[in-house]
């Protein structure tokens, strides 16, 4: 079965559910509801519009097709600079689907140079180790402030 990789341009059937099981599965993680905040804090505010809507519009998703059905997603930056988040469909997993779309990523000419891994997600660590990637930041948070806000605390 051939795998194939393409920026989504025009949403179809099958991938406003399939971001709906990512979100689903995102806040299911210890920090995944923070992830999903700042994810959506990436993207300019679209009055009425859908997560989908927003990514289409921002360019910033490719996807990975097995025989013409979407296998998986990668959701980058708008500056494609960071790769912000990977699914991939429970029907594909273990497949290399995963692994395909970064290296899709790693080979274009404004490839990314980081990318965001919620914490104790091994095999996340894993597959960016398996491209070469060292993890080189850990941010903690006590989760009830913004990044730049101040601690009252201090």
């Amino acid at each position: 079965m051939t795998l194939s990789i393409s920026a989504i341009q025009v949403a179809d059937g099958a991938l406003g559910p399939l971001v709906e099981r990512a979100l689903s599965d995102l806040r299911s993680h210890r920090g995944g509801a923070q992830l999903e905040n700042e994810i959506l804090a990436l993207l300019p505010s679209g009055a009425g519009k859908s997560l989908v809507d927003l990514l289409l519009e921002n360019q910033c998703v490719q996807g990975a097709y097995r025989e013409e059905v979407l296998a998986g997603i990668l959701v980058c930056s708008l500056d494609s600079r960071c790769i912000v988040g990977i699914y991939v469909d429970r029907d594909f997993r273990r497949q290399g689907v995963a692994q395909a779309l970064v290296r899709d990523a790693l080979g274009r000419d404004s490839a990314p140079v980081d990318a965001w891994v919620l914490p104790g997600d091994r095999a996340m660590k894993s597959l960016f180790e398996s491209a070469g990637w060292k993890a080189r930041r850990l941010t903690m948070s006590d989760g009830a402030k913004g990044f730049d806000e101040p601690d009252e605390r201090a």
